[in-house]
């Protein structure tokens, strides 16, 4: 109706007023059309257009939770500067992590961005409906060529891309300078035969027959969550299942071979302590009262160790059976299925892969960063220990499965496989080849469930 309204408004003000006519229907107009602009602004959305926002999970990584808020705050704002684009951060305990992430590849709420972890097995969980989606299209923007080539491991599955890795936690081998000294032994034992050779050398008993010092140590003993049995089966060039997750793999020769050097390093060769069979054994603490020379899966971090024994142990590539491996675990940056801002999620992730950036989640976390850039950075190359645990990232095998129940299969508690036979092996109570056959079946059995 305005339109209507002003020329019969202008009509009288010349009628009156013709001195004054020119300059105020000039005036007139402008404010009109000032008005309409206005409605048509008001109308399309309020007058004001809204910048992106994209959600954000993540864990409580790192020992210090005000460090990583603060850290992530600080790249927030510089990429909200940089792209407009605000991101939304909230963080879990890790306690609820697996679950979190259990909960949305079977179809949960979810956030547009997951600092994430066995994305194979969520991947299999969503279905290609849920869970982690897959990046193909953007891989250009997420820079794999800036990434150390193992740790892509944890965001590829079957030629498909699924974010960019931002942590890894590879296990290196660590050594008793000291001890090594005293035995008159020059550098770290290289292949499996070394650590059995070494491990002779190095290996005190007491007066009573018992063992003092330990050539060699494991870390958990029979109470183990699996890591060590996957650590011993990798190098001796064995894996738990197919790329497939189709067909267990256990009852194979090399789980055999692996299982059997394992149980000869105790019972036969005897250079490591009985007391592991006691499941009050904690082999880090064995290490860390100086009681064990070698540790062939150790910590990678300085922290774990009191310091007053850090001058008097090293770390080194791991040892090669069939193959030389170091176990690794790795937590990756992805998009997941549902969100409708897609192209907003890959920017942030585009810009957290840039050398500078992977550098300060690495500080942030106090971890190792799969960045190459990041990896020759001073604050990782003028340290000595940081320097030998790097070379270990040429070895690191992932810790992802293909299957769905992998958390069954690798699991922390009895009634897991990987569990139970690592147990039954260092017990000594049945052959290799029985316990193989045992728990392949098992394997199966819960891997044809999950598919």
């Amino acid at each position: 109706m305005l339109p209507f309204i002003i020329p019969k408004f202008i009509s009288g003000i010349m009628i009156k007023n013709n001195f004054y006519m020119e300059d105020f229907m000039k005036k007139v107009v402008l404010t009109a059309l000032l008005i309409v602009l206005a409605g048509t602004l008001a109308f399309a959305g309020g007058g004001q257009s809204k910048s992106t926002t994209i959600t954000m999970w993540a864990q409580n990584s790192g020992d210090d939770l005000n460090r990583n808020r603060q850290m992530m705050a600080e790249l927030i704002n510089a990429f909200e500067k940089e792209s407009g684009i605000k991101v939304d951060l909230n963080i879990h305990n890790w306690t609820e992590a697996s679950r979190t992430w259990m909960l949305v590849s079977t179809g949960g709420d979810a956030p547009d961005v997951g600092d994430m972890f066995w994305s194979w097995s969520n991947i299999q969980i969503g279905k290609g409906k849920a869970g982690p989606m897959p990046l193909d299209q953007y891989k250009a923007q997420l820079h794999h060529e800036r990434f150390i080539p193992a740790s892509l491991a944890d965001v590829t599955y079957q030629g498909s891309v699924y974010g960019i890795p931002w942590r890894i936690d590879v296990r290196p081998l660590l050594y008793r300078i000291d001890l090594f000294q005293q035995a008159g032994i020059a550098a770290p034992p290289d292949t499996w035969d070394d650590l059995v050779n070494y491990g002779k050398k190095l290996t005190t008993k007491a007066a009573d027959g018992r063992i003092d010092i330990s050539g060699i140590s494991i870390g958990y003993g029979i109470k183990n969550d699996s890591q060590d049995f996957l650590h011993w089966i990798w190098q001796g060039g064995a894996e738990v299942m197919t790329p497939d997750a189709k067909t267990a793999t256990l009852n194979t020769k090399e789980v055999i071979d692996s299982m059997q050097f394992v149980r000869d390093l105790v019972h036969t060769h005897e250079v490591i302590t009985k007391d592991l069979l006691d499941p009050s054994y904690d082999g880090g603490a064995l290490w860390n009262s100086g009681k064990s020379a070698i540790r062939p899966m150790g910590g990678s971090g300085t922290s774990d160790y009191p310091p007053e024994m850090l001058p008097k142990i090293k770390p080194a590539i791991p040892t090669k059976g069939v193959r030389r491996t170091a176990y690794a675990g790795a937590g990756y940056f992805g998009v997941l299925h549902g969100t409708k801002n897609v192209e907003a999620s890959v920017k942030w992730l585009e810009f957290l892969s840039r050398d500078e950036n992977m550098l300060q989640l690495a500080k942030m976390v106090q971890q190792y960063s799969p960045s190459k850039g990041a990896s020759m950075d001073s604050y990782f190359a003028s340290n000595e220990w940081s320097r030998e645990v790097i070379k270990c990232l040429e070895f690191a095998h992932t810790s992802q499965s293909p299957s769905a129940a992998w958390s069954q299969i690798a699991g922390r508690a009895p009634g897991s496989p990987c569990y139970d036979f690592w147990a039954d092996v260092l017990l000594n109570r049945e052959p290799i080849s029985a316990l193989a056959a045992k728990y392949n079946a098992q394997t199966q059995e819960m891997m044809d469930k999950a598919q």
